[in-house]
């Protein structure tokens, strides 16, 4: 039984030993555009916003790819009742597709649009965010001169 213990009292020190550091690290940076670069690298709404805009920009190809509507005509080949009929089956198809006046015809303009809004909203939370930081670097370094 004390053998046991010795052995995973050892198994739990060699452990302790090989993990890694759990304590924080200071930063520390060079300049003010450092500061402001990694502080929009890790900011959430940021990545929220670049990740909307990434997915908006498939949009209009998706959205290009819509075919028209069209009318068909088919006629099918009488049905053949028994297995000693070799009727054959044949199918016509007569097709024709027409110009859709309404949305269908303006949903590549309007992904195209949705992409750049979002690119906008992008753009627009990136600069708040800076702007934000550089104020509060701008008051700490005021505050320390002071």
């Amino acid at each position: 039984m004390i053998k046991k213990n010795v052995y995973l009292l050892f198994i739990i020190v060699l452990l302790m030993c090989s993990a890694q550091e759990i304590t924080s690290k200071a930063l520390s940076f060079n300049s003010i555009n450092d500061i402001t670069k990694y502080g929009l690298q890790h900011n959430a709404q940021v990545k929220t916003s670049y990740y909307k805009w990434e997915s908006t920009k498939e949009l209009p190809k998706k959205l290009s790819g819509l075919s028209d509507p069209t009318i068909g005509v088919r006629l099918n080949g009488a049905p053949a009742k028994h297995s000693d009929s070799s009727v054959d089956q044949k199918r016509y198809l007569l097709k024709q597709s027409f110009p859709f006046w309404g949305e269908l015809s303006h949903k590549k303009t309007l992904g195209e649009s949705k992409e750049t809004i979002a690119h906008i909203d992008y753009l627009l939370t990136q600069n708040k965010i800076r702007v934000s930081i550089e104020s509060l670097v701008y008051k700490l370094l005021l505050n320390d001169e002071l």
